[in-house]
């Protein structure tokens, strides 16, 4: 049972890391934004200063979130400026 719920989990994690799974996501969440906004227009003023405060920390994760990948070499044999030591 836990195989199979952790077999479920880790597919739906690599669906939402793909390009597509993003798009569908941001575009779904685009949609539910745009109905709220419009079928409650005085609530979705109100807490639009919220959804501000609440995007940094969301902003701030995905923003971040390649830094070990920046191709950085642990070869002690080159400077910071690119050049190799002789």
């Amino acid at each position: 049972m836990l195989n199979r719920f952790s077999n479920r989990q880790s597919r739906f994690i690599s669906w939402t890391k793909s390009h597509v799974g993003t798009l569908a996501l941001a575009i779904v969440a685009i949609a539910a934004v745009t109905y709220f906004a419009l079928t409650q227009p005085t609530t979705f003023t109100n807490l639009l200063p919220f959804a501000f405060l609440l995007l940094c920390p969301f902003l701030h994760l995905f923003m971040h979130g390649g830094h070990n990948s920046h191709g950085g070499s642990s070869d002690d044999s080159t400077d910071h400026s690119g050049h190799t030591q002789a």
